[in-house]
């Protein structure tokens, strides 16, 4: 099927979780990466994930020579930050407008409660979003950062805390 696609780029994300497979599993989707990035396909080959995906990739010696290896930068409480959460929030379907969004205390509290994790943001942003529109506010405010545990757990979204690489996550304790 992929042959006859035509595909020139295969996107992983996530890579890291193939730690989690047998080693034999893990050895096999490294043969099959080499396999999709050169011969026949020549695919170009990007493999997301955290600290630990580059373990992955460099599980197979050949397989880790072919791959250029980058670290992109955390989030930082910026214009870019401020710009991110802004079109996220836009597209939620909300009858209101979340002006409280733009504002720097609700920007600040937002990315202290997520630690700048984009995961752990956008859980706190949809959750607020739902009990927004469950309780008829129909947008997002503050008060909702302000109790972002309670909301996340109400609506099954658990904020992982960061840890240093090669260690696995703790689940903030709600």
């Amino acid at each position: 099927a992929i042959a006859e696609g035509n595909y020139k780029a295969l996107l992983a994300d996530e890579t890291h979780d193939a730690l989690n497979e047998a080693e034999r599993t893990l050895l096999q989707n490294m043969s099959l990466l080499k396999h999709m990035c050169g011969g026949v396909f020549k695919m170009v080959v990007l493999a997301f994930g955290n600290g630990a995906a580059s373990e992955v990739i460099r599980s197979d010696d050949q397989t880790g020579r072919r791959f250029v290896h980058y670290v992109l930068p955390g989030w930082g409480l910026d214009d870019e930050f401020k710009e991110f959460v802004w079109s996220y929030v836009s597209h939620f379907p909300l009858k209101l407008r979340s002006s409280d969004v733009l504002k720097d205390e609700f920007l600040a509290k937002l990315y202290k409660a997520s630690w700048g994790v984009m995961d752990n943001f956008v859980k706190i942003l949809k959750a607020s979003a739902e009990v927004a529109i469950e309780s008829g506010d129909e947008c997002i405010t503050v008060a909702h950062i302000d109790n972002y545990k309670d909301i996340c757990n109400q609506c099954g979204y658990a904020i992982i805390k960061p840890t240093p690489d090669k260690k696995k996550p703790r689940r903030e304790k709600l």
